[in-house]
């Protein structure tokens, strides 16, 4: 295959800025960004559109799949839009997910991984056709999550992993002699957005481990913290720490922002704001 030169760049946030960059600095011309239609709601990340603006890069307002003018590879990188089949005909298209497929397609994976209780991650880049996040994997990148990893966390660290695999497999990727592998979607796990309501009270039940992994999956600052019932107070938790081992009698408050939370095999202590 001849060096791929016309390339689309679709997406939002901070990592696909990132991505921008590696692009004009490995010397792309023919630089395309369309921007995600749905915005992210975090206010620390980047906006795609205005940083493409800023280096004077062109951007298309609209879906990709409308690009009429001839494109050679399509990158995906929070894009909220499915690349139809017509658009896929004529380039080869390329999603950044940040989760180790075939776990944790779709939406929310920071989430389901800490709450799972997973003691490692990954990121993946695939080939992409017409489901989401099936494609041929042309390369995984796994690191591990912390005990006291939440969901912020993971999701930071997701996104220098992928950068840096990003910049390793590009010049393969640019030249087309890239190899991929399928998945084995026997495994897969694939979650709708709607499939957790981070508005609801978190319940203060279970073992510690499962408490604390609840908790600290839905943590993602600057978004609102979960929210906990306690002895008819409402808190929002700021932090996490299980206490294994450590029985108490029952629920206590410690201090104005931290609580002792019994779980049914131990204890979690909590930092909190009353809500």
């Amino acid at each position: 295959m001849a060096t791929l030169k016309k390339i689309i760049l679709a997406g939002r946030g901070t990592l696909a800025t990132k991505v921008l960059d590696h692009l004009i600095e490995s010397g792309i011309n023919d630089l395309v960004v369309i921007p995600a239609t749905c915005l992210t709601k975090d206010s620390t990340q980047k906006n795609l559109k205005q940083e493409a603006e800023k280096r004077g890069i062109k951007v298309y307002n609209g879906n990709a799949s409308d690009y009429q003018k001839d494109v050679d590879l399509a990158f995906s990188i929070g894009y909220n839009l499915r690349f139809r089949e017509d658009f896929l005909r004529k380039c080869s298209g390329i999603n950044l997910h940040l989760s180790p497929l075939p776990r944790y397609g779709g939406f929310n994976p920071f989430y389901w991984a800490i709450r799972s209780g997973d003691t490692e991650y990954g990121v993946t880049l695939h080939e992409m056709g017409l489901e989401f996040d099936v494609g041929n994997i042309i390369s995984q990148k796994r690191f591990s999550i912390l005990p006291s990893d939440n969901a912020r966390d993971l999701f930071d660290r997701a996104g220098d992993e992928a950068l840096i695999m990003f910049k390793e497999i590009f010049p393969s990727i640019l030249s087309g002699t890239y190899a991929s592998i399928p998945q084995d979607l026997t495994k897969k796990t694939y979650y709708q957005k709607d499939a957790v309501d981070f508005k609801e009270t978190i319940p203060l039940e279970g073992s510690t481990k499962e408490l604390h992994n609840r908790i600290r999956a839905t943590i993602f600052p600057p978004l609102p913290n979960p929210k906990i019932y306690l002895l008819d107070r409402i808190y929002s938790v700021e932090s996490s720490l299980p206490h294994y081992g450590v029985k108490i009698d029952g629920s206590k408050i410690i201090e104005e922002d931290r609580v002792l939370v019994a779980t049914t095999d131990s204890s979690v202590e909590l930092k909190v704001k009353k809500a």
